[in-house]
């Protein structure tokens, strides 16, 4: 398990012609939550993701990118191709894929997605291709993130200061 304890990461800077690339590329079996990625520019092959390029089993919880996510296909703000649980996440970085399955939180999804929130995007949805279950994977306006409604749903890890905090962050009296 990577717990965060609330921290950000920023800075991060990866443009290789590679697979798996994200604040970590590969996840096979484990737990990565409380953190968030900002500042940060990470371009790739398949699977590229702001928090998770590839992710089987395990979940990813209480997390957020707010950084560039490029490739050519499965790529996402959050988690590229994603085989286990995602929940209460939210993404407002740009995200692109050249050729197919890009998504504000997963670029395809084979379990269970919930309680995460992401920034519209053009034609960019919250998930680019889903073969599982979500119960809750919301685009939402630059304006309904300031307006503290993503800080609210997404529970007790986040908080938002109205007119001070653009978007949630970490509330480090639940860490």
């Amino acid at each position: 398990t990577f717990d965060g304890a609330g921290h950000t990461i920023s800075g991060l800077y990866f443009n290789e012609n590679r697979n798996y690339a994200g604040l970590f590329g590969l996840v096979e079996d484990g737990n990565v939550r409380n953190v968030g990625v900002t500042d940060s520019y990470i371009c790739g092959q398949n699977y590229i993701g702001g928090i998770c390029g590839k992710k089987s089993y395990g979940t990813i919880a209480d997390s957020y990118n707010k950084g560039v996510v490029s490739g050519t296909g499965y790529v996402a703000g959050i988690c590229g191709i994603n085989y286990g649980t995602v929940e209460n996440c939210y993404n407002t970085g740009k995200v692109t894929a050249s050729e197919e399955y890009a998504g504000g939180i997963c670029g395809r999804n084979y379990t269970t997605i919930s309680n995460c929130y992401c920034m519209k995007d053009g034609n960019i949805q919250g998930i680019g291709l889903n073969d599982g279950y979500f119960n809750g994977v919301t685009a939402m306006t630059e304006e309904r993130f300031q307006s503290g409604e993503a800080a609210y749903k997404l529970g007790k890890a986040f908080f938002q200061t109205l007119g001070a905090d653009s978007f949630p962050v970490f509330d480090s009296t639940h860490h």
